[in-house]
């Protein structure tokens, strides 16, 4: 998803990107993931981190429009709108967040607190506490929209590269035989954990995370309005 952002955003601005991908198709490792859910972060303070998130929802939301108007690519729904519901983990945490709303006077267009009743008529089904409803959430599915972002516009090399070499004129990408796949002046590096090797960063601290999706029964969800 990031290497396809960033080649979708320099390809408006004129540039000739070329896009080296290992897997048979983009969007092949954690990209691949079916459907993700867009939505601020909230915080209480409304920490830098909560003001990133929104500037990042509505500039997604604006790539969208660029990218796939219809919502759909080679057939395929991409995103799902309409909003998303967060559940507070306990009663503790809805009341924060509800006296944070308050206090920081952000709009309903923006977010909405529901208490468990609200959110059943929202949601189709009792949750657990009340929660945030997010109005411009939505649901994204990577996988679908990175050729989307690529699509007439990024010109897609296969290979593996396991090594980049800086020169008099710009930059190599070599293979496991190293062999050269491609050379640019400028060189983006988008490989998620083997970025660092990649970059020669010995001491950036990266690691995997396991757990980032559940997947459900989804019978016992069967009210749920999506």
């Amino acid at each position: 998803l990031a290497g396809s952002a960033c080649a979708h955003a320099l390809t408006r601005r004129g540039w000739t990107v070329r896009v080296v991908e290992r897997a048979a198709a983009p969007a092949s490792g954690a990209s691949a993931l079916p459907w993700g859910l867009l939505h601020p972060q909230m915080a209480t303070d409304d920490a830098l981190l909560a003001r990133l998130t929104r500037a990042g929802v509505a500039s997604t939301h604006a790539a969208f429009a660029r990218s796939v108007p219809t919502g759909e690519f080679d057939g395929q729904q991409i995103t799902r709108g309409g909003g998303v519901f967060q559940m507070a983990d306990a009663e503790a945490t809805w009341t924060r967040w509800q006296s944070a709303i308050a206090r920081l006077g952000l709009p309903p267009q923006y977010v909405e607190v529901l208490d468990q009743a609200s959110a059943a008529q929202r949601v189709g089904m009792v949750p657990g506490h009340g929660g945030l409803w997010w109005p411009q959430g939505a649901l994204v599915s990577p996988a679908r929209w990175c050729p989307a972002l690529l699509a007439g516009r990024a010109e897609l090399l296969r290979g593996e590269v396991v090594q980049l070499k800086a020169g008099h004129e710009g930059w190599s990408a070599l293979d496991p035989t190293g062999r050269v796949l491609a050379t640019a002046p400028v060189v983006i590096v988008a490989a998620a954990i083997a970025s660092p090797a990649l970059l020669g960063m010995t001491r950036a601290r990266v690691q995997t995370i396991r757990g980032r999706i559940t997947f459900l029964d989804p019978a016992p969800f069967s009210s749920l309005q999506v």
